[in-house]
C-alpha cells in the first residue's frame, strides 16, 4: 500500500463517518465536549476498548512481558482494567448526581463544589491530557516509523495535521467516529490474521 493511501484512507474514512453520523448541525459546547450525551451503550461498548488499545499499550505491554515474563503482562492488564473499573464507578455516581443540563465533568465540579475547584480540576486534567496526547504521538511515531520506514521528521509533518484535522471539527464526536473506524480496522485485521492461521 502506498504512503498516501496508508494515511489518506483512515483520515477520509473518519471525516466521512463523522459528517454522515453527526451531519452538518451546529457545533455547540455540549456537542463538542460531550456529544450531547447522545452516544448509546453499543457505541460506548465499542469505543472504550478501542480507546484503551493505545500505542503505549502496544509497546509497553509486550516489552514488559518480554523483559519480565507473563506475570508482568498480567499486572499491566490488571491495572489498566482497574482504571476502567474506577471510571465505571465514577461514571455511575456522576450519572446519578449530575443534572441533564450539566454536560461535562467540569460543569459537575462547578455545581457540586465551587467555581474555584474547576481550576484545580482543569490543571490536573490538562496535565493528563497533555501526557496522553504526547504519549500517543510518540507511540504512533515509533510504530508508524517501523511500519513505513519514513523518518520521524516526515511523520511529524504528516501525523500532527492529521490529528488536528480529526479532533478540531467536532471534538468528542470526532473521537467517537475515529473509534468506530479503528474498531472496523481492528476487526478486519483480526479476521485476516485468523484466516491466515
Amino acid at each position: 500500500m502506498s504512503i498516501p493511501m496508508l494515511f489518506g484512507i483512515p483520515l477520509f474514512a473518519v471525516l466521512g463517518l463523522m459528517f454522515a453520523w453527526f451531519g452538518r448541525r451546529e457545533v455547540t459546547f455540549a456537542s463538542h465536549f460531550s456529544a450531547n450525551r447522545s452516544i448509546g451503550l453499543w457505541v460506548a461498548a465499542v469505543s472504550f476498548p478501542v480507546c484503551w488499545t493505545w500505542a503505549n499499550t502496544l509497546i509497553i505491554g509486550p516489552q514488559r512481558a518480554f523483559q519480565a515474563g507473563l506475570s508482568e503482562a498480567i499486572w499491566f492488564a490488571l491495572l489498566n482494567g482497574l482504571a476502567l473499573a474506577v471510571f465505571a464507578a465514577c461514571a455511575t455516581r456522576l450519572e446519578k448526581v449530575a443534572r441533564a443540563d450539566i454536560p461535562t465533568l467540569t460543569g459537575f465540579v462547578r455545581e457540586r463544589y465551587a467555581p474555584e475547584m474547576v481550576w484545580v480540576y482543569s490543571i490536573g486534567i490538562s496535565g493528563i491530557a497533555l501526557y496522553a496526547v504526547v504519549g500517543q504521538f510518540i507511540g504512533a511515531l515509533v510504530l508508524v516509523e517501523y511500519a513505513t520506514g519514513l523518518t520521524r521528521d516526515v511523520l511529524v509533518l504528516v501525523l500532527a495535521p492529521m490529528m488536528l484535522a480529526l479532533a478540531l471539527p467536532r471534538g468528542v464526536e470526532s473521537s467517537f467516529a475515529s473509534d468506530m473506524v479503528k474498531a472496523a480496522t481492528i476487526g478486519v485485521r483480526s479476521e485476516e490474521h485468523t484466516s491466515e492461521l
